[in-house]
């Protein structure tokens, strides 16, 4: 899994901060929006949700998850690889499903005040990119219907 974060401003000026994680294969996302950086609380929510287990995480090298994200991830025996700073080209995937999340739900939506209310958009933007929409470059599946699970692929390529 490839995890960052992005930043949402409300009109007020206050700033919150998205944790996003996709799977580098099957396109199968997560995303949470927080005031501050919960490592554990986003990891706990990604092993969660995800239908497959999690055995590895990729985070950016100035990624505010990588502040706490070490001791989570070996409280739950997941190795954490950290890619160099500035390197947006090492993840990819994750950096076009952060500009659909910045351009397809928060420009087209009135934001929320409150952490609960806005959470809602991604949720319902993840359940609908991960479980219902086809993919292109997934031969017109949706990523759950590729994750290891259905595949029987090695979890530890595709986490």
């Amino acid at each position: 899994m490839q995890i960052d974060t992005l930043s949402i401003w409300f009109p007020t000026s206050r700033t919150v901060t998205q944790f996003t994680a996709v799977a580098r294969i099957s396109k199968w996302a997560v995303a949470m929006a927080a005031s501050r950086a919960p490592a554990k609380q986003f990891l706990d929510r990604l092993i969660d949700k995800a239908p497959f287990p999690i055995k590895a995480i990729q985070v950016g090298g100035g990624s505010e998850f990588q502040a706490d994200s070490d001791h989570a991830c070996a409280d739950q025996c997941i190795e954490l690889c950290v890619l160099p700073p500035r390197s947006p080209t090492l993840k990819g995937r994750l950096e076009r499903l952060q500009a659909t999340f910045r351009h397809g739900s928060y420009a087209s939506y009135p934001l929320l005040h409150q952490i609960e209310p806005l959470n809602r958009l991604p949720d319902d933007f993840n359940d609908h990119y991960s479980y219902q929409r086809p993919h292109q470059a997934l031969g017109g599946l949706t990523p759950v219907a590729v994750s290891p699970a259905h595949t029987g692929l090695e979890t530890s390529r595709v986490s």
